[in-house]
């Protein structure tokens, strides 16, 4: 099973993407990831044996357990690895703090696992496109002309499975993982 782990979006952010794609396409030629598909990684783990899910599934659950849902916005379009040489156009997310809470919870939870800690800095976003060769991206223009402004709840953590296919890559839920709830006092 090739796994990662992520957090879905809601249907309005999607919406919201889906508003703009055209006006978007127009900017960036790349392959689109499809609304049913789009999520912010947090993690990939890659292939592993079905036989450590239920192993995966305790350490997610203990994470989960001690971490709070937490609100965030959507902000500004970006590139990887820059826009003057972009293969990912992706849409950013703030307050990164939570984020790399969460983020940094798991890889310490993880590498007891065997999973290697990710040595760049975690950047919340949501991948929208591939593009196919290293292009230039005008990042100031499509930022001027569309914004996004559209706050998510995270509330949840998903292990998700990649299945590959001739049309590409398909996401599917594994498991869902609820962040704790406030106590109330």
């Amino acid at each position: 099973m090739r796994l990662f782990i992520g957090i879905d979006i809601d249907k309005k952010l999607n919406e919201l993407i889906d508003h703009h794609k055209s006006q978007l396409e127009t900017e960036v030629e790349g392959r689109w990831i499809k609304a049913k598909n789009r999520h912010i990684t947090l993690k990939f783990l890659g292939d592993c044996q079905s036989q450590f899910v239920p192993v995966l599934n305790s350490c997610l659950l203990e994470i989960t357990e001690h971490l709070q849902p937490f609100k965030t916005t959507t902000t500004v379009f970006g590139c990887f690895p820059n826009c003057r040489r972009a293969r990912i156009f992706w849409l950013g997310f703030e307050p990164v703090s939570p984020f790399r809470k969460l983020y940094n919870k798991l890889e310490e939870s993880l590498e007891p696992l065997g999973f290697k800690r990710e040595e760049r800095d975690f950047n919340p976003h949501l991948t929208l496109a591939r593009l196919k060769k290293p292009n230039k991206v005008d990042l100031k223009t499509i930022n001027r002309a569309i914004a996004i402004n559209q706050d998510l709840l995270v509330e949840k953590l998903v292990l998700f499975e990649s299945k590959l296919s001739p049309t590409g890559a398909d996401y599917q839920v594994v498991r869902a993982y609820k962040l704790s709830q406030p106590e109330s006092h």
